[in-house]
């Protein structure tokens, strides 16, 4: 038998024909089949088979993207929508690439195939942070011998859909139409807040401080832990949840799935004569709490800590939504003069 799981559940590669022995020992079944794939390559084609203490040997781009998945979204609900990206790109990269195999051309091909299927430029930077997070362990763990260049792709920063409060009141009386109770207060929190969906979604009863009128946040997207001040709805509607039931057990306050949550969004923006509108996603309840911060005359810094931003580059995008601060800085030249018609004539 070529592949055995062993006591220890790992597996095992043993890799024999006409005098060629191959012995190694894996973490998983996929990582055991790629190996003996590439053992069986080699034999056809009468290479060496390489040293079994070579760490990268056999190590392929599906296997990579797995070990990244493991070590950094396993264990969390945004998660989801990375892993779930890994496999698209998988599709067209190829799961068995050996990964020092993976290049600039090889990703440009993933980039050029996502673009033509009409992916925006934010879209396609997503899919590069994808890859480098799974390009950075492989160098970090000596599978990959370089990491290869990647061509990261400029946004346009100075659009931003947000919600006016005119389209937030359609948005409530909708969700009521529908019954659907438990989207509202998931979406009152997401503008209130400027959470990621997948932290509102892994939201519990220890995260939600109401006597000192906070939210928690301790494992965010960037690994940045930061506090939120919850306004007064919020408050009201994370209180009713927060249970003596819900503290023993720790369950998450919002019971809401990912499907759940996209079918109420899709059906609100239906009813809302919305389906062209391209920018109105689940996201831009985000861009509406940093915008409505920015317009109220909240400090660029502070928006940036709430909104739990790494670099300030970030949060500035926002910042010329604050018109009245250009128009408060004119005061400074004003100050102690009285211009007149007759002191500015010639």
């Amino acid at each position: 038998m070529p592949i055995y799981q062993t006591a220890s559940n790992k597996w095992q590669v043993n890799f024999r024909k006409k005098g060629v022995a191959f012995k190694k020992t894996v973490a998983s079944k996929t990582e055991a089949d790629a190996l003996e794939r590439e053992c069986q390559r080699c034999f056809d084609y009468n290479l060496p088979l390489p040293d079994s203490k070579n760490s990268s040997f056999g190590m392929t781009s599906s296997i990579l993207f797995q070990r990244t998945a493991q070590k950094y979204w396993a264990d969390t609900d945004w998660g989801i929508v990375q892993i779930r990206r890994q496999e698209k790109i998988l599709d067209v990269l190829g799961r068995d690439v050996p990964v020092n195999d993976i290049d600039y051309d090889k990703i440009d091909d993933v980039i050029q195939h996502f673009k033509r299927n009409g992916a925006s430029a934010s879209s396609l930077n997503k899919i590069n942070a994808v890859i480098s997070k799974a390009l950075n362990l492989g160098v970090d763990k000596g599978w990959i011998d370089r990491k290869p260049k990647l061509e990261w792709i400029k946004t346009d920063n100075a659009r931003h859909r947000f919600v006016i409060e005119e389209e937030e009141e359609l948005m409530w009386q909708v969700l009521d139409d529908r019954e659907c109770y438990k989207e509202k207060e998931f979406f009152m929190c997401l503008i209130d807040t400027g959470m990621r969906r997948g932290e509102a979604m892994n939201l519990r009863a220890r995260d939600v401080n109401l006597e000192h009128n906070r939210i928690d946040i301790n494992k965010s997207k960037n690994d940045l832990a930061r506090s939120i001040p919850m306004t007064n709805r919020v408050k009201l509607i994370l209180a009713k949840k927060i249970t003596s039931e819900s503290r023993i057990k720790n369950s998450k306050l919002f019971d809401l799935t990912e499907d759940r949550i996209r079918r109420a969004w899709e059906n609100m923006r239906t009813d809302m004569e919305l389906d062209d509108d391209k920018e109105f996603v689940l996201h831009c309840l985000r861009h509406t709490c940093a915008s409505r911060l920015v317009q109220r005359g909240v400090q660029i810094q502070v928006v940036q800590q709430w909104l739990g931003h790494k670099s300030i580059q970030m949060t500035l995008r926002y910042a010329h939504l604050n018109v009245n601060n250009l128009m408060d800085a004119v005061h400074v030249l004003n100050q102690d003069k009285n211009w007149n018609m007759e002191t500015v004539s010639v």
